[in-house]
């Protein structure tokens, strides 16, 4: 069904102290136009810089999702951003007067309700979705704990979350997630950050925590503390009274709102993790034990799969390529300026734009160099070897730099380093596989290596810059 992007009709605010931290902050949503996306402001600093929601500007996801961009950082974002993905929420900006958004009760609930007393707005432009193809998997061991993901495709959004961390005051949880419209508000959004006791003293010892409290999050009583432990924990967090454990299991007052609200919580800060995509997926996420790092990783997969999808579709034309290729030549010639005799790679079957590309090049006895070059011992040129690199590489810059790239070129600038390991003869097939170093304005520095099979026969350093095609006085 179609849908439209939406914003909140006027500015809303949530007050408090931030969980790591324990800065007091105030923090403000505001309506943002079409394609805006999801941006936090840091009034606080000079400028009020600008961090995108998004997963390139990930630093860390110690036990919370923090963002840095131009040395601005915002912590512990997922909840914020679990209350705007849950909402269906496009284009919003938060400015936040501090480094982190208030816990308030542990869960999204305060933001969900700040929001919706904004209201939400349509406007007048298409959502766009990322859709999954086909199974993206990760999984991780953190001691003798595995933590694994699937996303498979699917026409909704859906979780499905299990724990199970084998202690008596949680064990082996589970809940599913059918609809963000009908069950997250009431049924995800309420759910509490948590902890368990045994791990509260070492998360303040490394930083961590400063503004946490018994109204903040859930403490699992997973060991009895002596009184001396306690009084010291009481003293940190600034307790006063008695402390008791109540018959669920919980440090407190506090009581479950669901009984499996660990769980829920956890597929809460899934959602906001998810949020980092930077557009809504259509996807079942199933997810085992997951983490914020673990979520994180996963969020790369999805961004990285769907980046290639799109180069995919914009450069196939009517010709599709394979299954293991992203770009055939008719693709290529899309890109590069480059025809017969010095067009010299034949297809492109992996990239990540900004960040590295695989290259193919079937070298055949029909070479137009190879009846002068060694004649009799035909061996490729090793200037063609690295200039068939290069021309991999351009497909790489010039799918970096935004914008259309059949309206520029790539003119390399320097070679370094250029090794030639071992000769490249008629049947071999080279794989070019370049990786960018470093990447200013229209400027960038690759390593690029050269295989046959699995034998590096030649790499180099590369630096290339961009300039428009139709530049006065410029040749291709």
């Amino acid at each position: 069904m179609f849908k439209r992007q939406r914003t909140i009709g006027a500015p809303a605010s949530v007050n408090g102290t931030g969980l790591h931290t324990g800065g007091r902050t105030a923090l403000t949503f505001k309506p943002a136009p079409i394609n805006a996306g999801i941006r936090f402001v840091r009034t606080d600093l000079p400028g009020h810089p600008e961090i995108p929601a998004d997963i390139e500007y990930v630093t860390d996801s110690d036990r919370g999702t923090n963002l840095e961009h131009n040395g601005a950082r915002v912590h512990t974002v997922e909840h914020a951003l679990a209350a705007i993905a849950g909402l269906e929420i496009d284009n919003v900006l938060i400015e936040l007067n501090g480094a982190e958004p208030p816990a308030g009760d542990g869960s999204s609930l305060p933001f969900v309700e700040a929001l919706q007393q904004a209201g939400i707005v349509e406007q007048d432009s298409p959502r766009d979705y990322v859709e999954i193809e086909s199974p993206i998997l990760y999984s991780e061991r953190d001691g003798d704990l595995l933590r694994e993901l699937v996303v498979l495709p699917s026409d909704d959004f859906r979780i499905t979350f299990m724990v199970d961390y084998k202690k008596p005051t949680i064990g082996s949880q589970y809940t599913v997630l059918f609809s963000l419209e009908n069950e997250f508000v009431t049924q995800f959004a309420p759910a509490r950050t948590w902890t368990f006791l045994s791990e509260v003293k070492t998360l303040w010892q490394r930083g961590l925590i400063k503004g946490g409290s018994l109204e903040s999050a859930i403490v699992m009583a997973d060991i009895d503390l002596p009184p001396g432990e306690l009084a010291e924990l009481k003293e940190l967090f600034c307790i006063t009274g008695e402390v008791a454990v109540g018959p669920d299991g919980i440090l407190g007052p506090s009581r479950l709102r669901f009984d499996n609200e660990p769980c829920r919580h956890k597929a809460l800060d899934l959602i906001g993790d998810l949020a980092l995509l930077g557009a809504p997926i259509k996807a079942h996420v199933l997810a085992a034990r997951s983490s914020h790092a673990a979520n994180i990783e996963l969020v790369r997969r999805i961004r990285s799969a769907y980046k290639k999808k799109r180069f995919k579709s914009r450069y196939s034309g009517q010709s599709v390529p394979g299954k293991d290729v992203l770009l055939d030549i008719e693709g290529i010639m899309r890109i590069l300026p480059h025809r017969y005799p010095f067009l010299l790679i034949d297809r492109v079957i992996d990239i990540e734009p900004e960040k590295h590309v695989v290259a193919i090049k079937n070298v055949t006895i029909n070479e137009p160099f190879f009846p002068g070059h060694f004649p009799g011992h035909p061996i490729m040129p090793g200037v063609l070897i690295i200039e068939a690199m290069a021309q991999a590489g351009g497909v790489l810059l010039l799918n970096t730099i935004g914008g259309d790239p059949a309206d520029k070129l790539a003119y390399f600038i320097g070679i370094d380093q250029a090794r030639f390991r071992k000769p490249v003869r008629p049947g071999d097939q080279i794989r070019f596989e370049l990786d960018m170093i470093k990447f200013r304005l229209r400027t960038c520095k690759m390593h690029g290596k050269a295989f046959v099979d699995d034998d590096l026969v030649a790499e180099a350093d590369l630096m290339a810059t961009v300039v428009d095609r139709e530049q006065p006085g410029v040749s291709a």
